[in-house]
């Protein structure tokens, strides 16, 4: 059976009657090799086999993908379906007020390209938009006031159900909205309920969602009852935060929703792995995008590389490698659990950083490593035991944990999206990683001026030093200043020995404290304590 027809709606490239493989010319764009699995991942396309309906992004050049067709004897027509009419969507009864102006003239930039206005008028019938903001930049003021202006219902998808808060008050925060004309959308009963018309759910004004919930129900309910869904609740405006992030899951979002406007809200427009990278080009390449970084004014943390030598044997390298990526990160972190080097690099940094003041967020591989890390930290400084914030699933709450001065947390804890007041330096002390976005992502988690980056890199492993390398042009691009700083071995020891000298100075201060019973400290070999100043219970 021939291809019959493409239809075009505002996210979505349908080709119906389609049978897979029938264009492999066409379907090896989306492909992508897995190194871990060593299997081929389709990302950025879909394919109904109940239906025989090919799902391909909007975005993707439609005179290509007829060309392709026309080589297998497509013969067909193909037709746009615009949105609803806009009658459909949503208008809200009372206007939504913004209680703040931009702040500057970026906002102004970003709110006219949003709104297709001034110089970007000639968008004003497009239907995707990328919003390139850096951190910081007021992202969710921009679309909180896109839809104030539009006054059309909208939906927020985030990565994590954590930052689903943060948007719900700075949303708040901004317009003269109360709690009741938002709703979190928090698993599968609620959608069920909203689908069945028991629930008064669909009166709300803006909605919060994260990726895992739509996935899961869509999943399990098949993705047209995800589109029900948004019909249900007459979504006109959809908002992706961070919108590199789950993109298989954004695509079929995409795929199954048909509103008047999607945002692709996000400070790093690409994708780490280098096939992923390629197929979100082709999924962004023709939706209008702006870009609002200033290097000569946005910079303001100062990148600190100290470079260091755990000198690990021979056997250590080998339990450390992996197959496929070469350096297992979980064993990596947990040989620097037992590695004195290590340890005594970190007494020095925290020994700094405790004498400047000021919070900071230390970047730590896995869970168990976070809790060496605190115990240590309570071992030396008793005074902190109730200033140590652990911020991963581990956490029981979360939000206490990240309020805290010192906050132990990983990469994908504590990744994009997170908006953590107040810290003077974030340190990537044991995580080792060579993802440009994720070097990008970690640098705006400090949003101050006279801010820190630190890092530690250690040189005793050939994979940690290409990290290293792969990601000096990011720091060199977005932040303030770079700094190399290389501590030889015989520095190492004095280093950690005027550490010592800094705590038994600080102990003659006469520290008030209430502390526990002593926590165990880390040790480096059996039987073999870690110096540093005991303090016994009060």
């Amino acid at each position: 059976m021939e291809i019959s027809k493409i239809i075009l709606t505002p996210t979505a490239t349908m080709i119906m009657d389609y049978d897979y493989g029938t264009c492999p010319s066409l379907e090896y764009n989306f492909k992508s090799y897995d190194p871990l699995t060593h299997t081929i991942e389709i990302i950025g396309m879909y394919y109904d086999s109940k239906n025989r309906i090919l799902y391909l992004p909007r975005s993707m050049d439609t005179d290509f993908i007829v060309r392709k067709l026309e080589s297998k004897n497509f013969n067909g027509d193909y037709y746009r379906v615009n949105t609803y009419p806009y009658n459909k969507f949503a208008v809200f009864n009372k206007q939504i007020k913004l209680k703040y102006a931009p702040r500057d003239d970026r906002q102004i930039k970003a709110l006219q390209f949003m709104l297709c206005q001034g110089e970007y008028s000639y968008n004003v019938y497009k239907t995707q938009f990328a919003v390139n903001l850096p951190t910081g930049a007021g992202k969710t003021y921009c679309s909180t006031a896109t839809i104030a202006y539009l006054n059309i219902k909208a939906i927020v998808i985030t990565a994590q159900s954590s930052i689903l808060d943060q948007w719900k008050n700075d949303i708040l925060d901004y317009t003269n909205l109360e709690e009741t004309d938002i709703c979190k959308i928090e698993g599968s009963a609620v959608i069920n309920r909203i689908l069945s018309d028991k629930s008064n759910l669909i009166h709300k004004k803006i909605y919060l969602v994260t990726h895992s919930t739509l996935k899961s129900f869509g999943d399990s309910n098949g993705w047209n009852k995800v589109t029900e869904l948004f019909e249900k609740l007459q979504i006109g405006l959809k908002f992706f935060d961070e919108a590199h992030q789950n993109f298989s899951n954004m695509c079929m979002i995409d795929f199954y929703t048909n509103v008047y406007r999607t945002y692709y809200v996000t400070a790093t427009p690409k994708r780490s792995n280098k096939d992923e990278n390629k197929i979100y080009s082709i999924y962004m390449k023709c939706v209008p995008a702006i870009q609002l970084f200033d290097e000569d004014t946005d910079p303001h943390t100062r990148y600190i590389a100290i470079r260091y030598n755990s000198h690990p044997t021979q056997a250590d390298i080998y339990a450390c490698k992996n197959k496929t990526y070469g350096l297992d990160r979980n064993r990596y972190v947990r040989y620097l659990m037992n590695n004195e080097n290590f340890w005594y690099m970190f007494d020095h940094l925290f020994n700094l950083i405790e004498k400047q003041g000021g919070r900071a967020l230390f970047y730590i591989g896995i869970n168990d490593a976070i809790e060496k890390v605190k115990q240590r930290i309570i071992y030396l400084y008793p005074e902190y035991e109730n200033d140590v914030g652990i911020y991963t699933s581990i956490s029981t709450n979360k939000q206490a944990e990240r309020e805290k001065r010192f906050i132990l947390s990983t990469t994908k804890s504590a990744g994009a999206g997170e908006d953590i007041k107040g810290l003077k330096y974030s340190v990537v002390l044991a995580e080792p990683f060579k993802s440009e976005v994720l070097a990008q992502q970690t640098l705006g988690r400090t949003r101050d001026n006279n801010t820190y980056y630190i890092e530690l890199v250690d040189t005793g492993f050939r994979q940690t030093n290409a990290f290293y390398a792969a990601k000096k042009k990011i720091f060199n691009t977005y932040a303030l200043s770079t700094k190399q700083i290389d501590v030889p071995q015989s520095k190492i020891k004095e280093l950690h020995q005027s550490a010592y000298i800094d705590r038994i100075e600080r102990c003659k201060r006469g520290l008030e404290f209430n502390v526990s019973p002593m926590v165990k400290g880390v040790e480096f070999f059996e039987g073999r304590g870690v110096p540093g100043v005991i303090f016994t219970d009060r």
